[in-house]
């Protein structure tokens, strides 16, 4: 039987991963309008401080899902800006 940390490190890892549905989505609509770029920032905010309170309490669980989560994120989140349609 799997360990909780291998479990819940693979499943951390998969909803980090959530962000690029979004930016699929994005990608094929041309557009982010729909899209709230400061929840994206906040959850980039968020991201890095547990990524960093992962660090300083050497949990691997923490550093590896939040890697994966900003990564994700901030990808997402340059898509939306790059997308962003500035017509009123």
């Amino acid at each position: 039987m799997p360990s909780i940390e291998l479990v819940a490190t693979t499943y951390g890892v998969a909803m980090s991963l959530a962000p690029f549905l979004q930016a699929r989505r994005m990608t094929q609509r041309r557009s982010s309008v729909d899209v709230s770029i400061t929840y994206l920032a906040v959850l980039t905010v968020g991201f890095t401080l547990y990524f960093l309170y992962g660090l300083s309490i050497s949990n691997r669980l923490l550093i590896i899902t939040n890697t994966v989560s900003i990564v994700a994120t901030v990808i997402t989140l340059a898509i939306a800006v790059r997308l962003r349609d500035t017509r009123p």
